[in-house]
């Protein structure tokens, strides 16, 4: 089964598509980004825990995730890092709302 938007794209729909890959690359880069930056935020609490309290780079979860922004925020009160991992996350929802509205308006 076809989807008619693509059977002959129009200019418009061709706008549209890359308008939509504009922000896909938006939100790959933004969560590439955002996963460094929280390494780099585990790599400066590991320097401040004891061996036995340090967080490992495998196995995330929510609830480690919060254990390592308490630690951070507790080792680090005046750490931007936080904040621009934040921002990251931000801006990646904020494309991905984009992109589903973009190509939302192709079917």
């Amino acid at each position: 089964m076809a989807i008619p938007a693509f059977e002959h794209p129009t200019a418009a729909t061709l706008v549209r598509m890359a308008i939509a890959f504009v922000f896909l690359v938006v939100v790959a880069a933004c969560g590439v980004w955002s996963t460094l930056v929280q390494w780099e935020i585990m790599e400066k609490v590991n320097t401040r825990l004891p061996a036995s309290e340090q967080f490992q780079a495998l196995w995330w979860g929510p609830f480690k995730r919060m254990r390592l922004v308490e630690e951070y925020r507790r080792l680090f009160p005046d750490g931007k890092d936080l904040k621009r991992m934040y921002w990251l996350v931000t801006i990646a929802l904020v494309a991905g709302v984009g992109m589903i509205i973009t190509l939302g308006s192709l079917f």
